[in-house]
């Protein structure tokens, strides 16, 4: 695990008219983006240590025993649940997913295309040069991503990454290890892989009708918006016929890394339909082998 401290620095004046450009006509998403990339570049200080291979020891271990303490302090052992009571069995109708179809070279351009520019230490060349040349790159990229599909294996270089700690909230103690969330950041082809899986996914959830009506995030046309619009219509009709209404929120602490691997791969296949190499593909994703 590399950890890279970086110096606070004052943004240009090219970076403050690209903000701007980005601001002019943004969505609420795209301004979230931007002032959280703002707030980030200026709170990147780490604690104050003289060893940096001692400081990313702390944080390492900080980031991994956060996890364990987690699931040791759930009330039941995962190793000892009735996975059954968690899954629900998919529709009789709903068509197996049972291997990923092998993806053109014009689907790979269009995500490569589309994709942002962030680059990676791991790479051997930075993302936008791959897509300047785009065209001497995406015969080898295909190539690699139609293995990982056919193959159900995730290759484990695929699974290295860069994780950097960065503040929660600018206002929190930086001396602090848990005011700070590990941000992971892949290889590019690893994240090329990883779309061309999720849009095929995606496709079997909504082909079958799989995916939950009241789901807003990671799915195309919803956000935290549409989330909230719901609530608060919720919220208003039950005013207006006389109800009282209560609102519980739950916040979880590191939901996605304490998911139960193995009722998530469950899942998958009796509530999902996703057998053979396609779920062979989650599973050595997941395992990093």
């Amino acid at each position: 695990m590399y950890l890279p401290i970086k110096l606070l620095v004052t943004p240009s004046q090219k970076q403050r008219n690209h903000n701007a450009d980005k601001l002019a006509d943004a969505n609420t998403k795209t301004v979230f983006q931007v002032v959280n990339s703002l707030l980030n570049n200026q709170n990147k200080h780490l604690p104050t240590f003289d060893d940096p291979k001692y400081l990313a020891t702390r944080f390492t271990r900080f980031f991994t025993n956060k996890i364990s303490d987690i699931r040791d302090n759930l009330d039941n052992d995962p190793d000892k649940l009735d996975v059954s009571q968690f899954i629900d069995n998919c529709p009789a109708n709903c068509g197996p997913l049972t291997g990923f179809v092998e993806m053109t070279c014009d689907e790979v351009r269009k995500v490569i295309t589309a994709s942002s520019n962030a680059s990676c230490f791991l790479a051997s060349h930075p993302t936008w040069l791959i897509k300047q040349h785009i065209d001497q790159h995406l015969p080898a990229i295909t190539a690699i991503v139609n293995k990982s599909l056919c193959s159900g294996i995730f290759s484990s270089a695929a699974h290295n990454a860069i994780v950097t700690p960065l503040i929660k909230k600018p206002s929190l103690d930086k001396e602090i290890l848990k005011n700070y969330r590990p941000v992971s950041n892949l290889s590019y082809v690893a994240k090329v892989i990883e779309k061309c899986v999720a849009t095929q996914l995606v496709e079997h959830l909504n082909s079958n009708n799989l995916t939950d009506p009241l789901q807003s995030a990671y799915r195309a046309q919803h956000s935290t918006e549409t989330a909230m619009i719901k609530v608060l219509s919720d919220i208003t009709s039950d005013i207006d016929s006389r109800r009282v209404v209560f609102v519980v929120l739950l916040d979880m602490s590191a939901a996605f890394d304490t998911v139960d691997h193995k009722i998530l791969l469950d899942r998958l296949e009796q509530s999902y339909a996703i057998t053979g190499t396609a779920k062979a593909c989650f599973e050595s994703y997941l395992k990093g082998s």
